[in-house]
């Protein structure tokens, strides 16, 4: 009996693992668009493909150096960049506060090597 309980566990896991979807949708219960990870969406598209009435606050950062991943006591500089941490950050968004040359206020995305400004 123990040996059928355990053959069938195993057979119900594999087929409830299956049927997981990793793709996620924020802001609704819709199904996600096909192809992203992340969804965030009020509603489905209406007539002028608006999907919400509302936005996303990003992260507010004061960044110090184009060159460095670092904000706050956060910081990975070329010397300290264990593990490819700088590439693995690629993509990164925030919105700095800080006004200090050569920054402006804004949204910027880390390209792996250095700050952009989204303009």
């Amino acid at each position: 009996m123990c040996f059928n309980y355990k053959i069938l566990s195993k057979f119900c896991f594999f087929f409830i693992a299956l049927s997981i979807n990793s793709q996620v949708t924020i802001g609704s219960l819709n199904e996600p668009v096909k192809g992203s990870i992340l969804d965030i969406k009020q509603f489905n598209p209406d007539n002028k493909n608006i999907t919400a009435k509302a936005g996303i606050l990003l992260p507010r950062v004061e960044l110090k150096s184009p060159t460095e991943l670092s904000f706050s006591d956060f910081t990975i500089s070329d010397d300290l960049d264990e593990g490819g941490q700088k590439l693995k950050h690629t993509g990164m968004i925030v919105y700095n506060v800080n006004e200090t040359l050569p920054f402006k206020k804004g949204i910027y995305v880390w390209s792996g090597s250095e700050w952009l400004l989204q303009e």
